[in-house]
């Protein structure tokens, strides 16, 4: 199948950042909607570790939507298969695009951790003290937090999390 080649792979790496590059806002928009929902174009850049990618899609999304997509079902799927790969590093650079504050952090990791029991058949315990270990690590001062003065920037509620939390 051409969509599985390499040739494909590459291609898709290529289009997507001149698409979001010259699209509007409102298509950025639909994008966000649609990886939050599904995820399928995140599993792309995912399976071929594709940094570059993911960064631009990050960083032409509104803030909002950068913490809906790191705070959903799929992205967590792809947090847990990444560490199974020790690939953290994708893990990592998403939450830092992301440019969570410290209470989204917070929020990001309850959610998770409630997540994480679901995708595990090995020993919950240590994966659990594992994921803890990585959101202390992950977790910056606040001093290295975006800038709260921006108001596009304000710390977003439970209730701006995407539809596929599990609550």
């Amino acid at each position: 199948m051409f969509w599985k080649s390499q040739k494909f792979r590459v291609l898709f790496s290529n289009i997507v950042p001149e698409i979001f590059f010259s699209s509007s806002n409102d298509f950025r928009k639909h994008f966000g909607d649609r990886a939050c929902l599904f995820g399928s174009f995140f599993s792309e850049f995912f399976d071929t570790e594709d940094t570059e990618t993911i960064r631009v899609v990050f960083g032409n999304v509104d803030v909002e939507d950068r913490v809906r997509l790191v705070s959903g079902r799929c992205f967590f799927e792809h947090f847990v298969f990444s560490s199974r790969k020790d690939n953290w590093h994708l893990a990592v650079m998403c939450l830092r695009e992301a440019t969570l504050f410290k209470e989204d952090r917070e929020m990001l990791q309850k959610t998770f951790m409630r997540f994480l029991p679901e995708t595990e058949d090995v020993d919950i315990f240590l994966r659990k003290v594992k994921w803890e270990g990585f959101f202390e690590r992950f977790d910056v001062s606040d001093a290295n937090a975006p800038n709260k003065g921006r108001p596009e920037l304000q710390t977003l509620t439970s209730n701006k999390i995407c539809s596929t939390e599990f609550y």
